[in-house]
């Protein structure tokens, strides 16, 4: 561009030039054409003259070279200048550009992350939630289980202080048995399961033979024996008692611990809500 700007300046310069030359030639083709009737003093004076307009010519010509050489000298500075402020302006942009490709990769990372980690909590609650209900479905079976051994609890208790009613009144005639010693009632109340029927047979034969223990005692001695027998009755109904006061106890135990663990969860479940509230439970 600046070549073509000095060329530019140089085909005007020389046309210039080239005009100015043909003027000379024709102002002194005019002064020769006229200089044949005028002396020789005057065509010497004319030579001189022209020389002296030559030279002013040549020096203004090395003047405009000059200058124009200065002119293209400085475009050429400020064009540096400029193409240098160019360069520098296009640096930070392109380092900002990057910084935001970045800045907008590491976003897209880290919104991934959060989907992520948003799927593992809901997929952590689903399976918090499936515990829960396993747990309430367990809880009621044992409920069920407890109302059965209370059942069973409520049954055994009957039989055995019938049993040692009857051990203390030996061989009364005026005795009967009670209905919820019968077999049929039994098993209505127990089930048919092994350990149950298990549990009954310990249970009455205990008192059986604690029972036939007493009868014969009775007969030995028909006075002093009874109050033996009714001591050692109450003996055994309290020690029967205990045992099932203990079964009781520990299966209150176990109950409360389930309960425990299922609270213990519910509010887990509720500060896992409280830190997340956007999330939606589903079961």
């Amino acid at each position: 561009m600046a070549s073509d700007r000095r060329e530019q300046t140089e085909r005007k310069l020389r046309l210039q030039l080239e005009r100015e030359l043909q003027r000379t030639k024709a102002a002194q083709g005019e002064m020769r054409g006229n200089g044949w009737d005028s002396p020789s003093g005057s065509e010497n004076e004319s030579a001189s003259e022209l020389k002296r307009r030559l030279r002013e010519k040549d020096e203004k010509i090395m003047t405009l070279e000059g200058e124009c050489s200065k002119w293209e000298q400085r475009f050429l500075e400020e064009s540096t200048l400029r193409q240098a402020a160019i360069d520098a302006a296009s640096i930070p942009k392109d380092a900002k550009i990057a910084a935001l490709e970045k800045t907008s990769q590491e976003t897209e990372k880290i919104i991934a992350e959060a989907r992520n980690e948003k799927i593992r909590h809901m997929d952590e609650v689903h399976a918090a939630q499936k515990k829960v209900a396993d747990l309430e479905s367990r809880l009621k079976d044992l409920e069920s289980k407890l109302a059965e051994k209370d059942a069973m609890i409520r049954v055994l208790q009957k039989h055995t202080y019938d049993k040692d009613v009857s051990s203390m009144l030996g061989r009364s005639p005026h005795h009967t048995p009670h209905p919820s010693l019968a077999g049929a009632d039994i098993d209505h109340v127990l089930g048919t399961t092994v350990s149950r029927e298990e549990l009954v047979s310990s249970v009455l034969t205990n008192s059986t033979a604690y029972g036939s223990g007493n009868s014969y005692t009775g007969s030995d001695s028909s006075y002093h024996m009874p109050s033996y027998s009714k001591y050692e009755t109450n003996k055994t109904y309290d020690s029967t008692k205990q045992t099932l006061d203990n079964q009781l106890k520990e299966i209150d135990s176990q109950l409360d611990s389930q309960l425990l663990s299922k609270d213990s969860l519910i509010q887990s479940l509720r500060r896992e809500k409280e830190k997340y509230p956007s999330h939606y439970w589903q079961v």
